[in-house]
């Protein structure tokens, strides 16, 4: 972490005020860089000492657009009745960097912009992690704590966030409009005035929630930026010298089928008749949550457990060719991004259902002595298992952390 270290100093504010853009990502409903974007705060930063500028949510800045974009057309083909694109939809590049760059273009345009240095994005584990170290934080006369809850089978911070940014109920939203930037600052202020000897833990929960891509760093200054990028803490995807492996998935459903669905992937790997690489990967999906009523008309009560409509995206070594696919609806096809090959396709799963998809395609790479695999994670995803078996050799299942 030295490099993050060594320009901390700067990113505190130390030469003069610092503001910074904050993204709360709902990592339960799964979007390219973690999460659908579902509330956005301010925070100044001048000598170390942070404060909140306010926050609010997403449809509400969307509102204060002065241009209107026509939507991409992954947006048009799988996001029913949206033409236009919308800050809240604007993370669909995998790299964070790509995306960032995207929402800031839009944001430009709002009647709400203000001069940033930086775009922070943190998802529901961030929280989670700190106040496992913190304790319980108060706001809005509540207690929000990490304990589980028997409505969602989840910690009670995660089903309020979930309240907050789903519950078809005006007043919850117009009471807690600002429930991310409280939160945070509560946190921070609990943070800040915590004894000498929880430091080394909140820096731990920090430092791996960094790891974990569970926060993502963006910053307009050069300097900053190419240290976080050094120690792949802003969310990049890199080139890779050998075989490469990220699966990216899009959760345009609506609910919030990520807090509930399993996964697993398995890659095979042998060599071809040419001395290139003939690779198969197999990804199962298991939901295993009863279905909830996720109808706009109702009541009361959260929409978590809904149809899981995935756009799916493999990236691989920029050359791979494919062989063949299945299980998805809409066929696989093979595209470039970010100098790699990409195959995509779009798949649903049910309530109590499974999937499984299989893709199998040619690495334009040899291997003599040694076989190099670098697997990168998607951001805010935790515990998916990963399996390989590669020229005789296997690898038992692990979860894909870092």
């Amino acid at each position: 972490t030295k490099p993050l270290l060594l320009v901390l100093p700067k990113i505190m504010g130390q030469d003069g005020e610092k503001k910074y853009l904050v993204l709360f990502q709902n990592d339960k409903e799964l979007r390219p860089t973690g999460g659908f974007i579902t509330a956005y705060a301010i925070f100044r930063v001048e000598k170390g000492v942070i404060a909140s500028e306010g926050s609010s949510d997403i449809y509400n800045l969307d509102n204060t657009l002065l241009k209107r974009i026509p939507a991409p057309d992954p947006i048009v083909k799988y996001l029913p009745n949206v033409s236009n694109l919308n800050l809240r939809d604007s993370n669909l590049s995998p790299d964070y960097l790509v995306s960032m760059k995207q929402f800031e273009e839009l944001y430009n345009t709002t009647s709400d912009a203000k001069d940033i240095d930086g775009i922070i994005a943190l998802d529901t584990q961030f929280v989670l992690t700190l106040m496992e170290v913190l304790g319980p934080i108060d706001a809005y006369g509540t207690s929000f704590t990490t304990e589980n809850i028997q409505a969602c089978e989840c910690p009670q911070i995660i089903y309020e966030l979930e309240r907050y940014a789903d519950e078809p109920v005006a007043y919850e939203k117009g009471a807690r409009k600002d429930i991310i930037g409280v939160l945070m600052q509560q946190m921070m202020d609990k943070a800040f005035n915590a004894p000498k000897s929880q430091w080394p833990n909140l820096m731990g929960a920090a430092i791996e929630s960094l790891r974990r891509k569970h926060l993502l760093l963006y910053f307009h200054d050069q300097e900053t930026q190419e240290a976080v990028e050094k120690i792949n803490f802003a969310g990049r995807l890199y080139q890779y010298d050998g075989d490469f492996l990220h699966i990216n998935e899009t959760n345009f459903g609506g609910a919030k089928s990520n807090l509930y669905i399993g996964q697993k992937v398995k890659q095979t790997a042998k060599k071809g008749k040419d001395g290139t690489i003939e690779k198969k990967v197999t990804i199962e999906y298991k939901y295993p949550r009863r279905m909830d009523n996720c109808s706009l008309e109702r009541q009361g009560g959260l929409c978590l457990a809904g149809i899981y409509r995935d756009w799916i995206r493999v990236y691989v070594p920029k050359g791979s060719t494919l062989a063949k696919a299945s299980g998805t609806e809409v066929e696989i096809t093979a595209t470039e991004d970010l100098n790699k090959t990409v195959f995509e396709g779009f798949f649903t799963v049910r309530p109590e259902g499974t999937a499984k998809i299989e893709i199998e395609y040619t690495v334009p790479l040899k291997v003599d002595n040694q076989y190099k695999l670098l697997i990168q994670k998607q951001p805010c995803v935790e515990g998916h298992s990963y399996e390989i078996e590669a020229f005789g050799k296997k690898q038992k299942a692990f979860p894909l952390e870092t």
